[in-house]
């Protein structure tokens, strides 16, 4: 190989220079500069295979990458980076790198760090045909095992969710917090010391906080909220739409809650439901003149109905009609009518009365037993101003 070295290379005058023949290679070491400055060219007709396209003397260049070219390496700045297609897809936006240093697949415009856009995905689907937007999978020794992350905006509200599975085996675990640590819905602030913490979400009657046990019927679900502001105000709520509430401590049957009412140890039969507790008080009074009401209360258990009164000063104590006190809390059942149904004290009375008696639907009457009977208290049996009457008494609503 010869060597010439010169300074400096003058063409003729009005002629070119001239570096080489046609089909000639010539080797250019160092940097090609125009009096010192960069050298400006023109790329419009590049030659093919070289990757490069566009430009002219000035605007971008663009340039394209063979699948079998990889790996691209920039040595300065590179402000952003767009790929329009995978294994000659061109037509899909593959991936994008802003100047902020966010990465967009699917889109030109990542709005974090890691963006990912797609069509939408299928929550409701079969397992494997969600349609997950990103998917983590497990390492070369287990590839079956993924975690999927998709958002299902094919409705009218759209719906975000995770799920672990087997590509064969099909549903996996999915823990959170395995090592400890509290975890919160609808809360940054999750409560110290228990392991899940609900924020409230607002309702038309109320605010909420919640949890729902789906089953495959989508209207069949129990729950388990508090409410706040609800009308009336409960504070927690247990339910289900359809099916009754079973405690079950150390798994045996001690309290059922179903339509019927509230069963114990196991029992289903509906006639056994106990449907109401109640407490209260109520005001006596008489079918002849006035009475004193001194006090009246009475318990409603399911339904079982025991009132307790004390009256006195009877205004009518010369008439001749059955005593009969009214005013009772709740009306007593047609069947059993016209049976003794408690025990009653008379301070002045004529009659030794002993006995309570339901004369009709809204009305307790007294009696005494005589030889081969017995007879009922009338007003002018009460011999004296004072007379006082206590009673109580249990019927059948």
């Amino acid at each position: 190989m010869s060597t010439i070295e010169v300074d400096k290379v003058i063409p003729q005058s009005g002629t070119a220079l001239q570096v080489g023949e046609a089909g000639d290679t010539v080797n250019i070491v160092g940097t090609l500069q125009n009096n010192g400055a960069e050298l400006t060219g023109d790329i419009s007709s590049v030659v093919a295979g070289t990757g490069l396209a566009g430009g002219g003397t000035t605007g971008d260049v663009t340039l394209n990458i063979e699948a079998a070219q990889p790996t691209i390496t920039s040595t300065g700045t590179l402000t952003s980076f767009r790929s329009t297609g995978i294994d000659d897809n061109s037509n899909a936006l593959a991936m994008t790198i802003d100047s902020s240093e966010n990465i967009g697949i699917g889109t030109a415009s990542p709005l974090s760090p890691f963006h990912v856009a797609s069509a939408t995905a299928d929550a409701d689907g079969s397992l494997g045909s969600q349609a997950p937007q990103m998917i983590l999978q497990g390492g070369t020794g287990n590839q079956n095992n993924r975690f999927e992350f998709g958002m299902d905006s094919s409705g009218g509200t759209a719906i975000g969710f995770l799920q672990s599975r087997n590509t064969v085996s099909g549903v996996q675990h999915l823990s959170l917090n395995p090592k400890g640590g509290n975890v919160g819905i609808g809360t940054t602030s999750p409560i110290s010391g228990y392991n899940l913490s609900l924020g409230k979400s607002t309702n038309v009657s109320g605010e909420f906080t919640g949890i729902t046990f789906q089953e495959s019927t989508s209207n069949f679900y129990g729950y388990v909220r508090a409410e706040d502001n609800a009308t009336p105000d409960t504070s927690f709520v247990i339910g289900h739409t359809v099916r009754g509430i079973v405690f079950k401590p150390g798994d045996t049957e001690r309290v059922r809650m179903d339509g019927d009412g509230i069963k114990f140890n196991g029992d289903t039969a509906a006639a056994n439901g106990l449907n109401d507790y109640e407490e209260g008080t109520w005001t006596a009074g008489v079918n002849q003149g006035t009475v004193n009401n001194i006090a009246s209360s009475y318990i409603k258990v399911g339904d079982k109905v025991t009132v307790w009164s004390n009256i006195d000063t009877f205004s009518n104590r010369t008439s001749t009609e059955t005593v009969e006190v009214s005013g009772l809390p709740f009306a007593i059942a047609s069947a059993t009518q016209g049976k003794a149904v408690g025990s009653v004290l008379i301070r002045y009375s004529d009659k030794l009365v002993s006995g309570s008696y339901s004369r009709s639907s809204s009305a307790i009457g007294f009696y005494a037993s005589i030889a081969g009977g017995y007879v009922p208290l009338k007003f002018n049996d009460l011999n004296n101003s004072s007379a006082n009457m206590t009673f109580i008494a249990t019927y059948t609503v």
